[in-house]
């Protein structure tokens, strides 16, 4: 049962490592960057990739 924050903890630092690099895909930001700020800062990088904009997209998005 003592084990059972240690899971919990590691719970939570894998869903903010998730979460952040989903949202800065969709914002058009380093996902891999914001993935590793969540695994170092856990869920405490994912007001800051919030609060930031989308990038614009850039020509290489929009060529075929």
């Amino acid at each position: 049962m003592a084990n059972f924050g240690l899971w919990l903890a590691l719970a939570i630092l894998l869903l903010s490592v998730v979460m952040a690099h989903r949202i800065a895909r969709r914002k058009r930001r380093n996902a891999v960057f914001w993935g590793s700020m969540a695994a170092l800062f856990g869920p405490l990088a994912l007001p800051l990739l919030l609060v930031l904009k989308s990038l614009p997209p850039s020509d290489r998005d929009t060529r075929d």
